[in-house]
């Protein structure tokens, strides 16, 4: 070989050692992974996913029937809605009635601040839908600040977006008590629910799953987070809690099936077999930040 040809082997060798120095840099580096391969595919350690065999270990469940004969979660008798006809904001004498039959009755819990919240059908323009949801608040705060406080209020125009649809033309009043189940209610409702279905989730889960379904607002979605053992479109009350969770992951998934604005409840004791790290931890916070919505985390026990 001649002196020529033998340099430029070595410089073609020495090419195809950097490129796999920078391809071996890039998969050790977390900060690559948003750029190789796809990070979701770490979360959790390392492989989230290949320890489901559930599709993003979730799925979409149907919430259950609203519980009635609850004495020991008697906070889920504190929401009152009225409905209204398509463009009406203003009270019948028998809405505002029983209205403030509701609000006389909750004066006797240890109370002393209401949440109310407002919602339309997808009829008529957004502007409009914002407009008419603006109204019906005002007509219901006419009567509840003159027994509470008013802890929030909330406007949903358009949810969700169907014309006609009777159970989104109403407002909610939420009286809130100083009890723990309480605050986690005052946070609900919710556009999006995950709950955690692991094993140690089980002591509450009966809890948690009626506050849920007490708290189920129009063209809201709920997912339970499990490894297995659950499928798309089953009742929320027929899920069994067990096993382990991948809470990170689907955590982690869920943020691609939200709309700017919405907010995410998370009800999970994050109890998660390999514990996350914090780049993974701020690679979701960032995630968040960049689909502009908001997440509320609820911690049984």
């Amino acid at each position: 070989m001649s002196s020529t040809a033998w340099i430029q082997c070595m410089q073609a060798s020495q090419g195809r050692l950097a490129l796999l120095l920078i391809a071996a840099c890039c998969l050790l580096s977390p900060v690559a992974f948003s750029d190789s391969v796809l990070p979701e595919f770490y979360l959790a350690g390392n492989g989230g996913a290949d320890r489901c065999a559930t599709r993003d270990c979730m799925c979409r469940v149907k919430p259950g029937p609203a519980p009635t004969n609850l004495p020991k979660l008697d906070e889920l008798n504190r929401r009152h809605s009225v409905y209204f006809p398509t463009a009406v904001h203003e009270f019948s004498g028998s809405q505002q009635k029983s209205l403030r039959d509701f609000l006389s009755r909750m004066e006797n819990l240890s109370a002393s601040s209401a949440s109310v919240m407002a919602y339309t059908d997808g009829c008529g323009t957004a502007p409009y839908n914002r407009s008419l949801a603006k109204r019906r608040l005002s007509t219901a705060l006419k009567d509840v600040t003159e027994v509470f406080d008013i802890r929030s209020t909330v406007v949903h125009p358009e949810a969700p977006p169907e014309c006609p649809l009777q159970s989104a033309r109403r407002v909610d009043i939420i009286v809130h008590t100083e009890r723990r189940l309480t605050t986690a209610i005052d946070r609900i409702p919710a556009d999006v629910y995950l709950i955690d279905a692991s094993g140690s989730m089980w002591p509450e889960w009966r809890k948690w799953t009626d506050v849920v379904n007490a708290s189920f607002k129009p063209g809201g979605k709920i997912y339970v987070s499990k490894v297995s053992g659950c499928t798309n479109g089953q009742r929320l009350n027929s899920i069994k809690p067990n096993g382990g969770t991948e809470i990170w992951y689907a955590y982690y998934s869920i943020i691609d099936k939200m709309k700017q604005g919405q907010t995410l409840a998370i009800i999970s004791d994050f109890d998660s077999d390999i514990p996350i790290k914090q780049w993974e931890r701020d690679l979701i916070a960032q995630k968040v930040r960049e689909r502009g919505i908001k997440v509320v985390v609820i911690r049984p026990g």
